[in-house]
């Protein structure tokens, strides 16, 4: 699935546990398994409605794969001091 927007990739973490990650930007796409609160990601892009981020998992069983997570979850900047 491609980025309806691009920005500048940034290093941030999930907020939340138990958070779907799936194949494409919306809840009609498959999840591909959950995400615990606190796991590294890198967002890469958003969709066209900017309510879905592509990352990329940093750490964990999930480590290396590039899949979409709701961007509620994904705050911006990293901020460590409020995991």
């Amino acid at each position: 699935m491609k980025c309806a927007r691009q920005h500048e990739n940034y290093r941030s973490y999930i907020s939340a546990s138990g958070v779907n990650l799936r194949t494409g930007p919306g809840t009609g796409y498959t999840s591909v398994g959950t995400l615990s609160k606190g796991t590294d990601v890198m967002a890469l892009c958003s969709n066209k409605g900017r309510n879905w981020e592509k990352v990329r998992i940093l750490q964990g069983r999930h480590k290396g794969k590039v899949n979409w997570v709701y961007d509620a979850y994904v705050p911006v900047p990293m901020e460590p001091s409020t995991r």
